[in-house]
């Protein structure tokens, strides 16, 4: 087996994200009921992400405590190329940041399948003995797996249900 190198990787991600990549506002984002400021947010995540600045970009959308500015980063990147660099391009910190904000969004139909399979590949990569999240990880852990909970009489599809099963899993073999 041929394993890619790490700038092959990175290669692959940073190709991703420019066919992905679009100044338009995704399907998160109503233009027409935003503020100015937010625009604002989404256009300097949208030149951080466009220069390969993922760290800049993820911190810049979840400083703005907005959740839909979180999924529209989310959006534009492929998660499964974003955490199989080595290292990945952002810190456990703002793995676990990521986490919790996107528990939010995991009850909304049009926003839980994005959210759900950017929780799993954070949860897979997130090292919870890391001393900068180690006194946290219980107080983001505790409430997605309440609301992944929640999440399993109101949901019916297959693949949400699998990528539910998927998370509670890992939360559950989870040391904290």
């Amino acid at each position: 087996i041929i394993t890619p190198s790490p700038s092959a990787n990175q290669d692959r991600l940073n190709s991703s994200v420019q066919q992905q990549t679009t100044l338009e506002f995704s399907s998160f984002l109503d233009p027409a009921n935003v503020s100015v400021q937010t625009l604002e947010t989404v256009c300097a995540v949208n030149e951080h992400l466009l220069g390969y600045r993922y760290s800049d970009a993820f911190v810049k959308a979840l400083e703005a405590k907005d959740v839909r500015i979180v999924l529209h980063l989310c959006a534009n990147i492929n998660p499964s190329l974003f955490f199989s660099n080595n290292p990945i391009p952002i810190s456990q910190s703002i793995i676990l940041s990521l986490i919790q904000q996107l528990t939010y969004a995991i009850k909304e139909e049009r926003t839980q399948k994005i959210a759900l399979s950017w929780i799993r590949f954070a949860l897979c990569s997130l090292n919870t003995k890391d001393k900068s999240v180690v006194n946290h990880v219980k107080f983001v852990f505790e409430p997605l797996a309440k609301r992944i909970q929640e999440c399993f009489t109101q949901i019916s599809s297959a693949e949400i249900l699998q990528e539910l099963e998927s998370i509670q899993s890992l939360l559950n073999t989870t040391t904290i």
